[in-house]
């Protein structure tokens, strides 16, 4: 916590720039960006080359969830 603290302050004495927030559905999106980049650069290194496939719809939206009546 201190660490992330001092972060901050430094990048506001130094660069003037102010903390953001960023929201859940930034953070989870730039997360899994970096991890697509990381998991392509390391197969290249390993001699594979990736290729995205789409999911069926039925797979990639969550069951709907039954209500009691």
């Amino acid at each position: 916590m201190a660490h992330k603290l001092a972060r901050i302050i430094y990048n506001l004495m130094r660069y003037g720039v102010a903390y953001q927030k960023r929201s859940e559905e930034a953070f989870t999106s730039e997360h899994r960006e970096r991890q697509e980049k990381n998991l392509h650069r390391r197969a290249k290194e390993l001699g594979y080359e990736l290729k995205k496939i789409e999911m069926p719809k039925s797979e990639v939206e969550p069951p709907a969830t039954a209500t009691p009546a």
